[in-house]
C-alpha cells in the first residue's frame, strides 16, 4: 500500500473566493478567504422581511414612538438613569480595620 502524503489526502479545490487551487480539507484555501465569503440574501427573503417591517411600522405603539422622535420627546435611556453616589472620604473613619467594627 503506497504511503499517502498530507498533501495529497484531498483532491484539488478551487477556493470561491479568491480562486486558487489547493488541495485543503474544506472549500476555502485560507482562514482568511472563509471570513471574506459573501452572504447573499435572495430577493424573496428581502421581500419578505420588508412586509414584515412595514407591517409593524402600521402598528399605532410604532406611529406613536415615531412622532415623538420627530418632536424630540421620545423616552431616551438616560431619562431613567440615577446618580452614582460618591463614595465618601473614609479618612474620617480612622481606627476600623473591618465593616464589622462600625
Amino acid at each position: 500500500m503506497p504511503k499517502v502524503r498530507p498533501t495529497d489526502r484531498y483532491k484539488k479545490k478551487e477556493c470561491p473566493t479568491c480562486e486558487e487551487t489547493h488541495r485543503k480539507k474544506g472549500p476555502y484555501c485560507s482562514l482568511e478567504c472563509s471570513y471574506k465569503k459573501v452572504q447573499v440574501m435572495p430577493q424573496e427573503g428581502k421581500d419578505k422581511i420588508s412586509a414584515s417591517m412595514r407591517e409593524q411600522h402600521k402598528q399605532p405603539d410604532r406611529i406613536a414612538h415615531a412622532r415623538l422622535l420627530q418632536q424630540g420627546i421620545a423616552v431616551k435611556a438616560e431619562d431613567f438613569a440615577i446618580e452614582i453616589p460618591d463614595i465618601p472620604d473614609l479618612s474620617e473613619y480612622e481606627g476600623y480595620l473591618k465593616g464589622e467594627d462600625w
